[in-house]
């Protein structure tokens, strides 16, 4: 199955190596090209994995750190992993969150499952995340995994 998860920070490259370990093809997506840079070198960036489990990852071909969105137009299932940090009024920041739903409606497949990861509140998949992606006319199953 080919799989992008978009962010890969402490939540979204553990579950990238999780899938690339479990036999899939993984499409690692995050903008910050330094921290690509780094994972496509074999580097870990988070202290749960190690330098081994990122560079046996990669080594396979089933794991592809990249800042690019168009292997979402070839993944089945898209897990959205992007921060969502408080702004100066303590409300959830959600301009990652929108930038990558703005990336996945202009790549996405038909049927593609789009998983959300990332911490929001409550109403956020129905209004926002089922809204944004509404806007591409394709269809798409959806589903979140809260953390609480």
């Amino acid at each position: 199955m080919k799989v992008s998860v978009i962010g890969q920070g402490y939540v979204g490259l553990p579950l990238a190596i999780a899938a690339t370990q479990a036999g899939h093809t993984v499409a690692g997506i995050d903008n910050e090209q330094n921290l690509i840079k780094k994972l496509q070198s074999g580097k870990t960036t988070i202290g749960d994995l190690t330098d081994l489990q990122i560079a046996t990852a990669i080594a396979s071909g089933r794991y592809m750190p990249t800042d690019d969105f168009e292997s979402v137009a070839t993944s089945e299932v898209i897990l959205i992993c992007v921060p969502t940090p408080l702004d100066t009024k303590k409300k959830p920041d959600l301009s990652f969150l929108l930038g990558a739903l703005n990336s996945i409606a202009e790549n996405m497949q038909p049927g593609t499952l789009i998983i959300n990861e990332s911490t929001v509140s409550p109403g956020t998949t129905r209004g926002l995340i089922k809204e944004t992606l509404d806007k591409a006319g394709i269809p798409y199953e959806l589903a979140y995994s809260p953390e609480r």
